[in-house]
């Protein structure tokens, strides 16, 4: 607890964020990526696992394997800084409240 490695990186906030503004024009609440797979899934399921498609044939062609959670786990990341942080909670582990909070917090400057 409290060292961490980086096993990989995504820039998707302009993504997400567009899922999650499509969304609520639709009226499909908050995150918008699950609430958009399902409808997808209603409709043409194939068109929400392009990417994962496309990464397998990419991968395939390259020689490599490529791994990926289920899509159940391909939510908001929320849900894991909550876990981490209630670990390190219990743990007796906290900071003081006197720190800016960053955007793009690297986990290497973590303690």
């Amino acid at each position: 607890m409290g060292k961490y490695t980086v096993l990989g990186e995504s820039v998707d906030d302009a993504a997400g964020e567009a899922f999650d503004k499509t969304a609520k024009l639709l009226g499909l609440g908050y995150p918008g990526g699950p609430a958009l797979a399902r409808l997808a899934e209603r409709g043409n399921p194939k068109a929400f696992h392009f990417p994962r498609t496309r990464l397998a044939q990419q991968a395939d062609e390259m020689g490599v394997a490529v791994y990926y959670p289920r899509p159940i786990f391909c939510t908001d990341n929320g849900a894991m800084i909550a876990y981490a942080g209630t670990l390190r909670l219990t743990a007796g582990q906290c900071e003081p409240l006197e720190f800016s909070a960053r955007p793009r917090w690297p986990m290497n400057e973590l303690t």
